[in-house]
C-alpha cells in the first residue's frame, strides 16, 4: 500500500486533488474490497498519518463522483457493529479506469525520478567542470622574454585534454600538454591524475625529461585501465640560456614558427610512444634554442582534427597558416584567431573532441612579460 502513501502525499500537495483523492478511493476499494463510508475514510487515514480524519466530507464527495461515473456501486448492508450503512465497491469499469490511472501514475513517477537523477548528475557534472577547471593553470609566473597562454574547451562537461605552466625556478619553466584517450568523466580523472604527476616528477627540478617521462609512464601504467593512454609533451625552457628542451611522449608535434622573415617550421617530435599503453618504454630529449620573435603553437588533435559537416578535417595546413597570420597578436588573441578560424571552418558541426591550444611567444631578453592567463 505504498502507492496510497505516495498518493496521499501528492493530494495534501495541492497536486491535481480530484483526481488523485478519486484514485485513492479506487485503490482503497480494490485492495479491500466493499467498504462503507466511515471504513474507507479509516483506511485513507492510515496511510495519511491521520490528516484525512478532519476532512471526511471530501472522501464522500469523491465517492459520488465515482458512483455517478460507474466506477464505484452502491448497495444498502449491515456493519460488524449490526448497523446499516452504505457499503460501495469498485465496478468492472472502475477497475479497468485504476489500471489506466495506475499506469499513468506509474509513468510520471517514472519520469519524475528521471528528471530527478537527471538534475542532480547535471549538478555533479556541473561540480566535476568546475573541479576541472581548477586544475589548470590559476596564476601564471612571470617570465623575462617570454609570454603565453592556454585555453581548453572540452566537447562534453568534463573532458580529457590536459595543459599546465609550472614554475621550476627563477630562471626555468615548465610547459606541458596532454591528451588523455576517451571522453568525459573518465577522462577526466585520469587527466587529473596525469597532471598530479608531472608536478610530483618536475618538483625535483631534474634536466633528465627522458627519465620523467619514463617514471610518468610507469605510474600512469599502474594506476589506469589497459586500454587508457595519453599523449603528452613536456618542455622545459630556461630564459637564461634561452634554451628549450622536451620529450614528446606521441602528442601531435607543436610547431615552432621562427622570427618574422623566416619561413622555418619546425615540429618538436623527439620522444617516444604514448604513456601508460606500455609499461618499459624509453624516451629520447630534444632540444632548441629559440630567437626573439619565434612562436611556439602546442595544440591537442581536437584542433587538427575538427570537422565540419562534410566530415573533413580542419588539418595542421589550416592550423599553421592561421598561426601565420596571426603570429603578430599577443598569445591569447592568437588563440582566440585560431579558436575563430576553426569555428568558422565546421560551421554548425557538432564538436566531438576537447579542443586545446598552448602559445609561447619569445620576446627580447630584457622584456619582462607575465603569462596572459587562460582564454
Amino acid at each position: 500500500m505504498t502507492r496510497l502513501s505516495t498518493l496521499w502525499k501528492n493530494f495534501v500537495s495541492g497536486g491535481e486533488t480530484d483526481r488523485t483523492l478519486d484514485l485513492m478511493v479506487l485503490q482503497t476499494l480494490d485492495a479491500f474490497g466493499p467498504q462503507h463510508g466511515y471504513s474507507i475514510a479509516s483506511h485513507l487515514e492510515q496511510f495519511s498519518a491521520g490528516a484525512a480524519r478532519s476532512d471526511l466530507r471530501t472522501f464522500y464527495v469523491s465517492v459520488k463522483r465515482l458512483e455517478q461515473r460507474g466506477f464505484v456501486r452502491a448497495r444498502w448492508d449491515v456493519t460488524d457493529s449490526n448497523r446499516k450503512a452504505r457499503f460501495y465497491a469498485i465496478t468492472a469499469i472502475g477497475r479497468r479506469q485504476l489500471e489506466t490511472e495506475k499506469a499513468e501514475w506509474d509513468r510520471r513517477s517514472m519520469m519524475h525520478r528521471f528528471l530527478r537523477e537527471h538534475e542532480k548528475q547535471k549538478r555533479e557534472l556541473e561540480i566535476a567542470r568546475e573541479v576541472q577547471e581548477r586544475l589548470f593553470p590559476q596564476e601564471y609566473p612571470a617570465v623575462p622574454g617570454f609570454e603565453y597562454a592556454g585555453a581548453c574547451r572540452p566537447a562534453y562537461e568534463v573532458g580529457g585534454d590536459y595543459y599546465d605552466f609550472i614554475a621550476l625556478s627563477e630562471s626555468e619553466i615548465g610547459i606541458a600538454i596532454g591528451d588523455v584517450s576517451g571522453k568525459g568523466i573518465s577522462a577526466s580523472l585520469l587527466m587529473a591524475t596525469v597532471r598530479a604527476y608531472v608536478r610530483g616528477l618536475t618538483a625535483a627540478g631534474s634536466a633528465d625529461l627522458c627519465g620523467l617521462m619514463s617514471n610518468l609512464n610507469r605510474l600512469v601504467c599502474e594506476s589506469s585501465p589497459i586500454e587508457r593512454y595519453a599523449t603528452l609533451f613536456y618542455g622545459q625552457f630556461n630564459f637564461s640560456t634561452r634554451k628549450l628542451i622536451y620529450v614528446n611522449g606521441g602528442h601531435p608535434p607543436p610547431f615552432l614558427l621562427r622570427g618574422p622573415g623566416a619561413d622555418d617550421v619546425l615540429r618538436l617530435d623527439v620522444g617516444g610512444p604514448v604513456i601508460g599503453l606500455l609499461p618499459d618504454c624509453s624516451y629520447e630529449q630534444g632540444a632548441v634554442h629559440v630567437e626573439t620573435g619565434d612562436v611556439l603553437v602546442a595544440f591537442t588533435d581536437g584542433i587538427s582534427e575538427a570537422r565540419n559537416a562534410d566530415d573533413l578535417e580542419w588539418g595542421e595546413e589550416r592550423l599553421t597558416a592561421a598561426i601565420q597570420s596571426n603570429r603578430a597578436r599577443v598569445a591569447t588573441d592568437l588563440i582566440r584567431s585560431i579558436m575563430v578560424d576553426v569555428d568558422r571552418y565546421v560551421a554548425e558541426a557538432p564538436q566531438y573532441d576537447d579542443m586545446t591550444l598552448v602559445v609561447l611567444r619569445f620576446l627580447e631578453v630584457n622584456h619582462r612579460a607575465q603569462g596572459l592567463a587562460s582564454v
